[in-house]
């Protein structure tokens, strides 16, 4: 005889196997804010370098680069791949739940030098002959990642990537397992200008 329905035995462990991969989901947003820059790199000419050089590069305006250079103001800071960086000793993680209420908090400096964060966690450096880079400081909020895992937040998942620029340290990235950031918002707080070491 055709058995048309399934059994009981078979109907109970159906329903026992769906139950078990009902996980609760833990649902977070890790930010990271402060102050930092977005900076901008350009190409020059010993001319051009030795000109920059009897300028006072911390005060002097974004017209007189430009002369020495040759372009328009706004190609000084508006570049195709500006490097956007938060600066370690001024800027902060902050992990929020659903309901915005706050679960972790550290500044940066200090998970880097208790070494919290991920062991594989990156460090890239950036050393150029004859560029000036436009370093605009901004602060505001830099990176954002939203997270739905199975696990709560831990501060040993998180990466955070270092970029040396000219021998200044930048986060430049932050990933949390899989699950990668988007950029926040920020505010420019003025720019300067600096030399290549060479």
């Amino acid at each position: 005889m055709v058995e048309r329905y399934p059994s009981k035995e078979y109907m109970t462990g159906t329903i026992l196997v769906s139950r078990s991969k009902i996980k609760f989901m833990h649902k977070f947003t890790i930010i990271l804010q402060g102050r930092g820059s977005e900076i901008n790199q350009h190409r020059i000419n010993p001319q051009e370098r030795s000109k920059l050089e009897h300028l006072n590069l911390h005060e002097c305006i974004l017209e007189d680069v430009a002369d020495i250079l040759d372009v328009e103001t706004d190609q000084l800071i508006s570049g195709e791949s500006p490097i956007i960086g938060a600066i370690p000793e001024n800027s902060e993680i902050t992990v929020f739940d659903e309901q915005n209420g706050t679960i972790y908090k550290e500044e940066v400096q200090n998970i880097l030098f208790q070494e919290l964060n991920h062991p594989d966690s990156e460090m890239f450096e950036i050393y150029n002959h004859d560029t000036v880079y436009a370093e605009d400081h901004v602060k505001g909020q830099f990176f954002e990642i939203n997270v739905a895992d199975q696990e709560p937040f831990n501060i040993s998942n998180l990466k955070i990537n270092i970029t040396d620029i000219e021998g200044e340290d930048y986060v430049t990235s932050i990933q949390y397992k899989n699950f990668d950031f988007s950029f926040g918002d920020y505010r420019s707080k003025g720019v300067h200008f600096f030399l290549s070491n060479e």
